[in-house]
């Protein structure tokens, strides 16, 4: 941004300069959010290529290996396409028996309906949730109990995998991107 235009009010925005940096950090996140919900592997990078981050995908444990200690599973494939509440709770229940504190709930906006039906049974209601101070969510989102107890919220991401569903705790999961000034 030249000296003249950051003089100049452009649009009604006071900074052109805070305007641009703003638009490039969003661009920045979305490509790292992408990144990390992603099946990208971790690449040291070599003369012709270069590094890649790994995706969330590839740091956790392998589909359906035992944890050492407990035995739980907590990475699992089903075998259809879709997916049932016995299989969210038998997943809970793995989760519980690892020692997870995991309770958010992130799935592609496809899985909508789905958990919607099943847990039409009156185990849920509708909250706003704030994670911290700092990190706001918008809208009203499910939280259901299974089981055991646990609360868990479900939190729709368009960037996820169809596919894919992940349960985490968000302060186990988060990068700050930029250096606060």
């Amino acid at each position: 941004v030249s000296d003249t235009a950051e003089a100049l009010t452009a649009h009604g925005r006071p900074s052109e300069l805070e305007y641009q940096i703003e638009k490039a950090t969003k661009e920045i996140k979305r490509d790292l959010e992408s990144t990390f919900l992603g099946y990208q592997v971790k690449d040291e990078g070599s003369a012709n290529n270069t590094r890649l981050m790994s995706g969330f995908y590839d740091l956790v444990a392998k589909i359906d290996e035992a944890e050492p200690n407990t035995g739980a599973i907590t990475h699992k494939k089903l075998a259809t396409d879709t997916f049932t509440e016995d299989d969210i709770y038998d997943l809970t229940e793995n989760l519980y028996m690892a020692g997870a504190r995991a309770n958010v709930v992130m799935f592609h906006p496809s899985h909508a309906k789905t958990f919607g039906k099943f847990f039409e049974n009156g185990n849920h209601t509708k909250v706003s949730v704030y994670f911290n101070d700092d990190d706001e969510v918008p809208n009203a989102l499910t939280k259901f109990v299974d089981p055991l107890g646990q609360e868990f919220i479900l939190l729709p991401n368009r960037m996820m995998d169809p596919y894919v569903i992940y349960f985490f705790h968000p302060h186990d999961w988060f990068q700050r991107v930029l250096r606060n000034p």
